[in-house]
């Protein structure tokens, strides 16, 4: 999860990656894998080459820590949308247009960032400077002011929201934090038998 929300971060604020992503992510409706019955409709069939394709562009940002299937899976799957890199090219124009300070910081502001913008929990935590309550303590303070000024931004904010809740909305499980209505999906039978 860790992966996804660095990546997240990073193409929220740095063009050049998120074009690469572009490139890299086909824009296509991707086929609802054919499942036994009891696990119809629980996952997309995307070809192994695009996973390579994104992976090829993230280990390039990210080279300092393992790229999962399930970030990458996330990453291709919200980029197969027109719809979705409007919204994301809105989400970084709303962080630009702020002129707060994105560029530079370690690898934990970037994961800060991406899990802010996807959880809105997080992101009051940092608007209220609950740093060290959410496990962020160890970022400089610079990075914890940028951080909760972008929180603080209306402008991000809403951006953030409308294209989040897009792909992860109710059910989502990209979250650090636990909120009313959390399930936990499980894609087997549970318990095991």
């Amino acid at each position: 999860m860790v992966d996804l929300w660095e990546a997240f971060g990073r193409m929220a604020v740095d063009d050049q990656f998120r074009q690469e992503l572009y490139t890299a992510c086909p824009v296509v409706t991707y086929e609802k894998e054919n499942f036994p019955d009891k696990f119809k409709g629980i996952g997309l069939n995307i070809p192994s080459s695009n996973y390579d394709n994104v992976r090829n562009v993230v280990v390039k940002y990210m080279p300092d820590f393992p790229a999962s299937m399930m970030a990458l899976g996330e990453i291709l799957m919200v980029l197969s949308s027109r719809k979705f890199r409007d919204l994301e090219d809105a989400l970084a124009d709303a962080i630009k247009t702020t002129h707060i300070g994105v560029a530079g910081f370690g690898r934990l502001y970037y994961i800060g960032l991406g899990c802010m913008l996807l959880d809105s929990n997080i992101r009051i935590g940092f608007a209220n400077q609950l740093f060290d309550q959410y496990q962020y303590g160890q970022l400089q303070t610079g990075e914890k002011n940028s951080l909760r000024d972008l929180a603080l931004a209306p402008t991000v904010t809403n951006s953030a929201v409308i294209a989040c809740n897009m792909y992860w909305g109710t059910a989502c499980t990209d979250y650090q934090t636990f909120y009313p209505g959390h399930l936990h999906p499980i894609v087997q039978a549970y318990p095991p038998k």
